[in-house]
């Protein structure tokens, strides 16, 4: 790195031919491109599949008493169940939904999650596959929900550091750097895989719950009697 940076602020320094060339706007590499050469357009395909689901919650916003009707995005984990990050300022009904729809049976204020079931006609049943260790240095896409529906964003992050979070018992991983990621986000490599969700921490930046730990909350919440059932 320190013999980088005095290439770098060597005025008589010639980059090498195999260096990067010039990024264009019609270069895919814009969308930051894997390492097996998947694109952003790859994430977005990944995106609208089966394993993001849409929910239409019922529920009472804070300080009203007007009963409204808001969107969410969960993802498929297991067979016949979503999980996905509570609306934030909002109290979900319960029951929450249609009675032929996605239905919050789950909900766990401290972490900020919800879990759906979904109706077992619900196809195709299809579920994320999930990162194992995320180590960042990598682009990835941010998934969020758009009016039309679920929408990807190019990002690349860096650094990541474990902290230590009680709500979770175990480590998030925090981006380093300037990797400002919406919170309540999904974030994926950019072949679909499921790399974790993002979460508002006690201070500082928003982190990364892993796919892991957030696919082992359904085990913690899913129970019968389990704290959080409706």
């Amino acid at each position: 790195m320190v013999r980088l940076a005095e290439h770098l602020l060597d005025p008589n320094f010639d980059p090498p031919n195999n260096a990067n060339p010039p990024i264009t706007p019609d270069d895919e590499v814009c969308a930051g491109p894997g390492a097996d050469g998947t694109t952003i357009q790859d994430a977005v395909e990944a995106a609208n599949n089966a394993d993001q689901v849409v929910l239409a919650l019922d529920g009472v916003p804070d300080g009203s008493k007007q009963p409204e009707q808001r969107r969410a995005l969960a993802i498929r984990l297991r067979d016949g169940l979503a999980i996905g990050p509570l609306p934030a300022n909002f109290k979900i009904a319960d029951p929450s939904g249609s009675a032929d729809g996605p239905q919050v049976k789950v909900i766990q204020p401290a972490r900020g999650l919800m879990i759906a079931a979904l109706p077992a006609d619900s196809a195709p049943a299809r579920t994320a596959s999930v990162v194992d260790n995320f180590i960042g240095y990598v682009y990835v896409a941010v998934v969020e929900l758009a009016k039309g529906g679920p929408t990807a964003t190019p990002m690349f992050i860096g650094r990541v550091d474990a902290q230590n979070d009680p709500r979770w018992g175990a480590e998030l991983l925090v981006p380093g750097g300037s990797a400002t990621l919406p919170v309540g986000s999904f974030v994926f490599l950019l072949d679909g895989r499921f790399v974790g969700l993002v979460v508002k921490m006690p201070e500082g930046p928003p982190a990364i719950a892993p796919a892991a730990l957030v696919s082992a909350s359904l085990d913690l919440m899913g129970g019968s009697g389990t704290e959080g059932a409706r």
